[in-house]
């Protein structure tokens, strides 16, 4: 059977043992300890093998490379990347060039494999919502302290079934938990080339305007509610951004039609 079947070994997330004298997962930043999981892949057919890659690569890009493996159709709202064009020596098709990561309601961190820019909330840590199809937890239900506020609707663009929408104070994944904020109140970037052990931040503000910039468009790209943009303060560059587009079309369409008055006049 392993002459003809591909195998993958990854793992879900890690956990802290007192490293950095945290323990657990999710009230903190996510560090490498937390965020960095294995990732082996055997090819029957024998392509890289003995190779390791520094591409970029999440759990999200396993179902669409097992589809593409099989030569199948990956359906246009999935947001993984197929690691088939790695084990063909295509590395220049493989499309991903940044991960968006973090815990729901706490940071959102953006890497490209060289830098790591992990985003703090603002103060209040609002808007903030939870979304579901179900509205419970592991340990309550969404919204019982406040179900008058709950809504209900087609809030995420890439599922076709109406889901709860709920405000809250806190989010679920800290049950139980106090005030955390201050584990992750401040923005941190780090160069995890010279600094793979993420002890070391950097300040740099050029770097780091880069990397906003790199997170709001992934934070577009995957269809992020639009709360998050203000959560994160991030309004201001999504604006920015939003306005440069408009602006590169409004130029194509003038070149466009100063095109075609030129090829009348021919």
């Amino acid at each position: 059977m392993f002459d003809d079947t591909s195998i993958i070994v990854t793992s879900d997330h890690g956990y802290l043992l007192g490293e950095r004298g945290l323990f657990g997962k999710n009230y903190m930043h996510n560090f490498n300890e937390l965020a960095a999981i294995p990732l082996m892949v055997h090819d029957p057919e024998g392509r890289c093998e003995n190779e390791r890659t520094e591409k970029v690569s999440q759990n999200v890009d396993v179902m669409p490379t097992i589809l593409d493996y099989f030569g199948l159709e990956i359906p246009a709202d999935v947001r993984g990347e197929s690691w088939y064009p790695i084990f063909k020596k295509q590395g220049k098709k493989y499309r991903k060039k940044y991960a968006l990561y973090g815990a729901h309601g706490i940071t959102v961190n953006v890497t490209d494999g060289h830098y790591t820019y992990f985003r703090a909330p603002n103060k209040k840590n609002k808007p903030l919502y939870e979304y579901a199809g179900i509205p419970t937890t592991i340990r309550h239900w969404l919204g019982e302290n406040n179900p008058e506020k709950i809504k209900m609707g087609r809030f995420l663009k890439r599922t076709k079934y109406p889901v709860y929408k709920v405000p809250i104070d806190k989010p679920a994944i800290l049950d139980g938990l106090g005030d955390m904020s201050k584990y992750t109140k401040d923005n941190l970037l780090f160069d995890i080339k010279e600094d793979p052990k993420q002890v070391q931040p950097i300040k740099n503000k050029q770097i780091e305007e880069k990397y906003k910039k790199i997170m709001v468009e992934q934070l577009r790209y995957n269809d992020a509610p639009e709360e998050q943009y203000e959560r994160l303060n991030l309004k201001n560059i999504r604006e920015k951004n939003e306005q440069a587009k408009r602006t590169i079309k409004n130029l194509d369409c003038c070149t466009n039609n100063s095109k075609n008055v030129d090829d009348k006049n021919e």
